[in-house]
């Protein structure tokens, strides 16, 4: 087992340490393993311990690993497929082999005494050689080309990245204001047909008014009914988009001496979305993306079914 998968399985420990305090399922909370920066290398060794969701920030480093890591993936199945015709093959051949022995016994039991036919038989009784061995089916353990993996942006996404980034993330973090995500929504439009074109999404919300985060301004929602108002009114004209599905909503906490000291901005968010439940029951907002390397567990107690972690897995960022 290498660093990377020993992290992974400690921070699931960890996790399902939270949930189970928080008196919560372990299953709600999905782990996005935040593997900017790192190579698509350590990608596929969290993919060999069961890791399915990663998270990217930035779209120009994102799209080339997506694809080396597609490209892995596709060379170990064509190479997986290959050995296990081969050994079909082999089986085949065994096979031809048994049945030409079997007709020459049948032939020899034949032509012998009752004295010789007696003793052919005894010779077999507890052989294994006139036994067909099974031919395996080459799809049993070979997964589908197709990868299982769900790639996430986190990071922040520019309008002029969006033709980029629409189609190539299970889900996207990071939309911050109706003018990001109708420019999104024309970039997906216009996808082929068979693309499926429809883009999972949630909306970030600055909550804790710090000006170096990105997000739609909620910082004080709770006391300010106007704030609110026009985020519902936001987030009513988003959810009218045909190729955008708005799933939940994401937050980062300020950097704080301890976890518990960010648990007041978890909460707003958590809050917010149930007023947005309140305010517009025909949605849907069943996620919150928060929680970080340094937090993920107080994010967890407050409700969170996405936590971002990185650092805790692949080691300090290379930069």
């Amino acid at each position: 087992m290498s660093d990377i998968q020993r992290a992974l399985a400690r921070v699931r420990e960890r996790i399902a340490e939270a949930a189970l305090r928080a008196g919560r399922d372990p299953a709600g909370v999905t782990l996005v393993a935040v593997s900017k920066t790192f190579p698509a290398e350590a990608v596929l060794e969290a993919v060999a311990a069961g890791q399915q969701d990663f998270g990217e920030n930035r779209v120009e480093e994102a799209l080339p690993k997506i694809e080396a890591v597609s490209r892995s993936q596709k060379s170990e199945y064509r190479s997986q497929n290959t050995e296990y015709r081969s050994q079909n093959t082999e089986v085949r051949s065994q096979n031809t082999e048994h049945r030409t022995q079997n007709t020459e016994d049948g032939t020899q039991r034949a032509e012998a005494g009752p004295e010789d036919m007696h003793y052919a038989i005894r010779a077999t009784q507890y052989g294994t050689r006139n036994t067909q061995s099974p031919i395996p089916n080459p799809q049993s353990k070979i997964q589908h080309p197709k990868s299982d993996i769900r790639w996430h942006l986190i990071g922040h996404l520019q309008s002029r990245k969006a033709r980029d980034a629409a189609g190539h993330f299970s889900l996207i973090h990071s939309i911050d204001s109706v003018r990001l995500a109708e420019t999104l929504e024309r970039r997906v439009a216009g996808l082929e047909p068979d693309a499926s074109p429809i883009q999972d999404i949630l909306l970030e919300c600055n909550v804790s008014g710090e000006e170096t985060k990105s997000g739609f301004d909620l910082a004080g929602w709770e006391h300010d009914s106007d704030k609110f108002n026009r985020f519902a009114d936001d987030v009513t004209r988003i959810l009218a988009l045909p190729h955008l599905r708005a799933l939940g909503l994401m937050t980062m906490a300020p950097i704080v001496d301890h976890p518990d000291q960010a648990r007041p901005c978890f909460a707003s968010l958590r809050a917010l979305r149930d007023a947005l439940a309140e305010r517009l029951p025909a949605a849907s907002l069943p996620h919150l993306s928060m929680g970080m390397t340094d937090d993920f567990e107080a994010a967890i107690a407050e409700g969170a079914t996405l936590v971002r972690i990185g650092r805790a897995i692949f080691g300090a960022r290379h930069i």
